[in-house]
């Protein structure tokens, strides 16, 4: 994503718009993305300051500066750097700079007063003690070495750069609210995984939903201003949507609108990720267990009036049987209380609650069946305790 100094926007008497990058000029900007492009993979397997260097002297005679700097800054989240493998620099530092105190002061040239020179204690050291890496420091960032860079083609740079406009004006965010039409589990997915603080209204032909924003807390935070612009990746993945935030400028407050018509593209998978690797692994070892039971990922929308709840897995057995499974793992105490009150307003005897143990809870924070797991979910655990609870299971309450 871009930083505040990289963004490019106008500001109107209601309105506040990002200054995209349209096809107008599509040949100019394609080639400054191939161009961009290249010059990374060119540099793979050279440190992090060339390529610096490298950028620099590609910039130095363009005006539209701030645009090679936002393509090149997506590059760089993009791109692996690493420092060399095998070489602790710290304790190498530590063991040349111990050797060498007899020897001081160290001098590039001697004179009269100053006979030991810097190259000359350095070549003996290696001798004495081993070959020295290229880059004493190569622990620091400007020595780590480029080791990949993402695939991606001009076109989808050029993407990336507009929707990261988009997204960096939500971090000036107070108050974003969101109509959806369609793909309702994909968008309430994504939100979930943002941590954003919401309320959720079914509507005749959808849902509405009102995230606070960033300047809406006594407290504003560069983290919840990020996740706030992670979200909104997922709510293009939408096919009927429009979306309006407030976003604080400099001349005020103004309107920043979107629809399914605004042209800006999704890098997300409809394939939701994982929220974490206990649920992916849990859901792994079920699909390899041979069992008649059958998993499904957040299949159900149990509607609470002013937010939902879903499932992490829905268990299905082919005689009819059917249980829903959610995980709660580790979270803060603000997210842990607000978990358990969902799961007390659904009063779903049909839902099994995994908790992690080192949680402030206890059995009796939850209406319905509940285990309690260490590291991971177990399997067979969830299936016997589905076993000792079915004939007392009802039907299922109010879903989506």
């Amino acid at each position: 994503m871009l930083t505040n100094e990289l963004l490019r926007y106008d500001v109107g008497e209601l309105t506040v718009k990002p200054r995209y990058l349209t096809r107008k000029h599509a040949e100019r900007y394609l080639a400054i993305a191939r161009g961009l492009i290249h010059l990374f993979r060119a540099h793979v397997g050279k440190t992090r300051g060339e390529l610096q260097r490298a950028l620099e002297r590609y910039e130095q005679d363009r005006v539209n500066f701030k645009i090679v700097r936002g393509l090149v800054k997506i590059l760089e989240g993009l791109a692996e750097f690493a420092p060399d493998q095998g070489v602790d620099y710290a304790a190498l530092r530590a063991e040349l700079f111990e050797w060498v105190e007899p020897f001081r002061p160290v001098v590039r040239q001697v004179d009269l007063l100053h006979e030991h020179q810097r190259d000359r204690l350095l070549r003996r050291f290696s001798q004495e003690r081993g070959d020295l890496p290229q880059h004493l420091y190569g622990d620091l960032p400007e020595y780590h070495r480029l080791v990949s860079v993402g695939e991606i083609t001009p076109t989808e740079l050029l993407r990336r750069y507009n929707l990261a406009l988009a997204q960096g004006l939500l971090y000036r965010c107070f108050r974003m609210q969101v109509w959806v039409g369609d793909h309702y589990k994909t968008v309430f997915h994504y939100l979930k995984l943002a941590q954003l603080m919401h309320r959720i209204r079914k509507t005749r032909d959808g849902y509405h939903i009102v995230v606070d924003g960033p300047f809406s807390m006594f407290r504003r935070t560069q983290k919840y201003g990020v996740n706030l612009a992670r979200f909104l990746p997922g709510l293009l993945l939408a096919e009927r949507w429009r979306m309006s935030a407030e976003i604080r400028t400099e001349q005020g407050v103004r309107h920043f609108n979107l629809d399914q018509n605004c042209g800006l593209h999704s890098h997300y998978r409809k394939e939701h990720p994982f929220d974490s690797s206990v649920e992916e692994a849990f859901y792994n070892v079920f699909r390899r267990r041979k069992t008649e039971w059958e998993i499904e990922r957040e299949s159900e929308i149990v509607d609470l009036g002013d937010t939902v709840l879903i499932p992490d897995f829905r268990l299905r057995h082919p005689d009819g049987r059917s249980f829903l499974l959610e995980i709660v793992g580790f979270w803060t105490p603000e997210y842990l209380e607000k978990k358990l009150d969902k799961l007390r307003r659904a009063g779903r005897k049909d839902l099994i609650v995994a908790v992690n143990e080192t949680l402030n809870c206890s059995k009796e924070d939850f209406r319905g069946p509940v285990l309690f797991f260490k590291t991971r979910v177990k399997v067979g655990e969830v299936l016997k305790l589905i076993e000792e609870i079915s004939p007392e299971t009802t039907s299922p309450g109010a879903t989506v």
